[in-house]
C-alpha cells in the first residue's frame, strides 16, 4: 500500500474490482457503519448544490487519480534527476522523460488556474 496519512484508516476499507468484459471494470467500495457515517457527514458537507451522488463520486475518484499521477510522475522526475548519467548510458531518452514531466507540469498549473 502507497503510504500516506490515511493508511491505517484505509486499511479496513475493502475495494472489489471486477474485470468485465470490452475492457470495462467495476470497482465496489465496502465501507462499515463508521465509515458509511463519516463518508455521509463529509459529503452534506461537501456537496455542491445540483451535483448528484454519482457525480460527486466520480469528482473524488478522479481528483484522486489525478493526485496519483502528478506524485509518480514527480517521483519519476525525481529518480531521473539523481540516476540521468546512468540512464543516458543505458539508451535511455532523458530528455523526453523531462519533457513529459514538464508538460505534465504545465497542465496541472494550468488547471489550478482555472
Amino acid at each position: 500500500m502507497i503510504d500516506s496519512p490515511l493508511s491505517e484508516t484505509f486499511n479496513n476499507i475493502k475495494f472489489k474490482v471486477d474485470h468485465r468484459s470490452k475492457d470495462r471494470m467495476k470497482v465496489t467500495i465496502k465501507l462499515n457503519k463508521d465509515e458509511a457515517l463519516a463518508f455521509k457527514n463529509m459529503k452534506q458537507s461537501l456537496l455542491p448544490e445540483g451535483v448528484d451522488d454519482d457525480k460527486f463520486l466520480k469528482s473524488i475518484f478522479f481528483m484522486g487519480l489525478e493526485q496519483f499521477h502528478k506524485n509518480t510522475m514527480a517521483m519519476m522526475k525525481q529518480y531521473v534527476e539523481e540516476n540521468e548519467e546512468k540512464l543516458r548510458s543505458e539508451g535511455v531518452d532523458v530528455d523526453a522523460i523531462f519533457e513529459t514531466a514538464s508538460t505534465a507540469e504545465e497542465i496541472e498549473d494550468n488547471d489550478n488556474d482555472e
